[in-house]
């Protein structure tokens, strides 16, 4: 093979590198805008809100649905990094009928709000 051979063979490799990489980008993209947050039961009455965006969210508010109520927050929601998570512990009676919230945040400090609907998955059943 001549010279040209290894040097076309070593460009169309790193083509196809970079070509994936866009691609793992715009999958990551394409899903933090389906679903940019998840709140996943962590223990007992807390949960944790994870950020899935590709960026920082500023101002982060949470507004729960029914008659439920945070009661403590562990985390700062002034600004949530990628992949960062806020822990609340949340009281929610027995008949509440509250099934998620809505989280309102901006992708940037000056850039408009966002909101969300997130449901709230049920606890997973105590073992015995």
């Amino acid at each position: 093979m001549e010279w040209w051979g290894y040097a076309t063979s070593g460009l169309g490799a790193a083509l196809g590198l970079f070509g994936a990489i866009r691609g793992w980008r715009a999958d990551r993209r394409t899903q933090a805008l389906s679903q940019p947050w998840t709140l996943d039961h962590f223990q007992n009455d807390a949960w944790l809100l994870t950020s899935r965006l590709p960026t920082d969210a500023h101002g982060v508010r949470v507004a729960l649905e029914g008659h439920m109520s945070i009661v403590e927050t562990d985390g700062d929601l002034n600004r949530v990094v990628p992949s960062g998570f806020v822990k609340f512990i949340i009281f929610k009676p027995g008949t509440s009928g509250g099934t998620g919230m809505q989280v309102t945040w901006r992708q940037g400090v000056f850039r408009c709000e966002r909101t969300a609907r997130i449901a709230m998955q049920p606890k997973p059943a105590a073992s015995k």
